[in-house]
């Protein structure tokens, strides 16, 4: 795709003005971040009458996905849903679309690249809509010709984590047009689609802002939920507040232990202890109990997978019957006072992966497939991870089920007295 400077038309330019304006319009009145990405996908196509249009995302082990795209008239095979893995595209080509927000013109015809850095990768300023050329490496050249393209044009997408105010931008993914056949483009085309890169990337800082706000507030709706089960003495409602708290966190199954009275809560998949270790209640067993005794106050183990867990090698037999691979434990503390623990249990998963263009690390294999194939990747009994959301509820929790099934003890032990008053006084009567 190669870069030019030539005029066009009056209309012409009004038409990409009016076109870019519709574009914007259309981006800021959803609040879903899919379906602006698959309006600017078509809007842009149109803009420049590519063949197709795609938004590529990167995910955090550099790999990638195509999750909007629009094609004309099917001249190019549709790449949609399909992953691209970590190799595809370089950390030098990665590190240059962060640091210098670099575009990229690729002429396979010619062999040329031509990189245009937005700012400064030194200095971080705002550099004028430059180009210069090189010859592309012939494995990009092929990989192109690989997927039937022969001009192609890339622009960064950056985002900022809207939690963290100072944060840097990151790269989230890149916006590509793609063409069957040799394209030139023209500046002030190139300078439209960095506006519309630019409104993607408020859109996904709106739909960041948006997710941070609804999880906040499911958050705090679950709490209440189970703040209200936990402290309607005197019928308080452990067993609603742990089922509760079960399908707040997605789990399969769970269990809150009481250790003074002995009380044992469970709801959904359970554990079952063989006759050989003696116990029925995996709470009691002394390899639990030990391991408890190591948790000191607010510590939360968040286990991803189970069977790697050296603490529970011998009690992980428990779990082999189940499809319960992830494991939280909430041990609950009063004051210096051990009261129980609450177990949340997560299943374990398959994952299904497309894959398109694999490449392995053995350089021999970097280049493309030619054949474009499909690879279909299945992982089995995935273990499921832990977020810092779900340590940050957990915590949250933590302290209202200690207070109330202290509360709930205090309670049951003043009715004892109660009760023993009155028997004593109608003795003495």
């Amino acid at each position: 795709m190669a870069f030019t400077d030539e005029p066009k038309g009056l209309q012409q330019s009004l038409d990409q003005e009016s076109l870019l304006h519709r574009m914007i319009k259309q981006i800021r009145r959803s609040l879903d971040l899919q379906e602006i990405l698959t309006t600017t996908v078509s809007q842009v196509r149109l803009f420049l009458g590519a063949d197709r249009v795609k938004v590529y995302r990167f995910d955090a082990d550099g790999s990638g996905e195509v999750i909007a795209e629009s094609i004309h008239d099917q001249r190019l095979p549709s790449l949609l849903g399909l992953r691209f893995p970590v190799h595809d595209i370089p950390q030098e080509a990665r590190e240059m679309f962060l640091l210098a927000q670099q575009r990229s013109i690729v002429d396979v015809a010619n062999g040329k690249i031509g990189l245009s850095p937005l700012q400064s990768k030194e200095t971080g300023k705002r550099l004028q809509t430059n180009i210069y050329y090189r010859q592309v490496n012939p494995c990009h050249i092929q990989y192109l010709k690989a997927m039937g393209v022969q001009s192609s044009l890339v622009v960064p997408i950056l985002d900022c984590d809207p939690q963290e105010q100072l944060a840097k931008p990151k790269l989230w993914g890149l916006l590509v047009s793609h063409q069957s056949e040799p394209r030139k483009i023209l500046k002030r085309e190139l300078k439209v689609l960095q506006q519309v890169a630019d409104q993607v990337a408020i859109a996904i800082a709106q739909s960041n802002l948006l997710t941070v706000a609804r999880a906040k507030q499911e958050r705090e709706a679950t709490i209440n939920r189970v703040t209200t089960l936990l402290h309607k003495l005197p019928t308080i409602q452990l067993q609603g507040a742990l089922e509760e708290v079960i399908t707040a966190f997605d789990g399969v199954g769970g269990r809150l232990y009481i250790e003074q009275s002995g009380e044992l809560y469970t709801w959904g998949n359970q554990p079952t202890l063989a006759y050989e270790l003696d116990n029925s209640i995996i709470e009691q067993h002394p390899i639990w109990q030990n391991w408890m005794a190591e948790c000191k106050e607010g510590n939360i183990w968040a286990i991803a997978d189970l069977y790697k867990e050296p603490r529970l090698r011998v009690l992980a037999l428990a779990f082999r019957s189940t499809q319960i691979r992830g494991l939280m434990v909430i041990p609950l503390h009063y004051r210096e006072t051990f009261i129980g623990v609450l177990s949340i249990f997560r299943s374990e998963f398959e994952t299904e992966i497309l894959w398109a263009g694999r490449c392995e690390k053995n350089r021999r294999q970097l280049l493309p497939q030619l054949s474009f194939e499909v690879w279909r990747e299945q992982k089995k009994v995935q273990a499921p991870e832990w977020k810092p959301e779900d340590i940050s509820l957990a915590q949250a929790l933590f302290d209202h089920f200690s207070m109330a099934i202290q509360q709930q003890q205090m309670y049951k032990q003043v009715q004892s007295l109660n009760a023993n008053l009155e028997l004593r006084v109608q003795e003495q009567t």
